[in-house]
């Protein structure tokens, strides 16, 4: 069986498209929360209800059991089920750690990646500056570039099998779990 990768990222990152492209140019099957299957163009809280940035936590409880948000997860869950690797590509969320750390506790291969020198692409159809990220709505106000140099450390972090910074360092682990197989 060939490698199986799960990307774990948020909607709000501009490098999760090039990685993808990055992991699928080196033959691998890679899950891609944004099309995770032909004709689905993924899950999306505003397909739910769009004022979801509005909710309070009763709110958000009650959305988890919504079809679409239950569909989404479904199709998510079962990628992560079936993958050998899962690569955590920052910045990202809390479901993303969260999907992080079910790989680890399941005994996948595991990886964060910073992708400090990769091309990112505009999300929402706004491109990516050192300005505050008001085009991708990130609720805390990031500033995208910085957050993938400056990091906020998390001890925790030590549970994945490695830390990856750019290009070189995700295609030398991309290259150790296909020889691996």
């Amino acid at each position: 069986m060939g490698e199986y990768i799960y990307v774990a990222s948020s909607w709000r990152n501009p490098w999760q498209p090039t990685v993808v492209e990055l992991l699928r140019d080196a033959d691998l099957a890679v899950y891609d929360f944004r099309h995770p299957a032909p004709g689905d163009e993924g899950f999306r809280w505003t397909d739910v209800d769009p004022e979801w940035k509005a909710w309070q936590p009763e709110r958000y409880r009650e959305a988890l059991a919504h079809p679409i948000a239950e569909h989404g997860f479904g199709l998510d869950m079962d990628a992560l089920e079936n993958c050998t690797a899962c690569l955590l590509v920052q910045p990202c969320g809390t479901s993303s750690h969260l999907e992080l750390g079910w790989a680890v506790g399941a005994g996948k291969r595991t990886a964060v990646l910073f992708p400090t020198d990769l091309e990112a692409q505009p999300v929402g159809g706004h491109s990516v500056s050192s300005a505050p990220c008001r085009a991708c709505g990130d609720l805390d106000g990031c500033h995208l570039p910085a957050r993938v140099r400056r990091v906020e450390p998390e001890l925790m972090a030590k549970m994945a099998d490695t830390i990856l910074i750019g290009r070189r360092e995700l295609s030398e682990w991309v290259a150790e779990l296909t020889n691996a197989s």
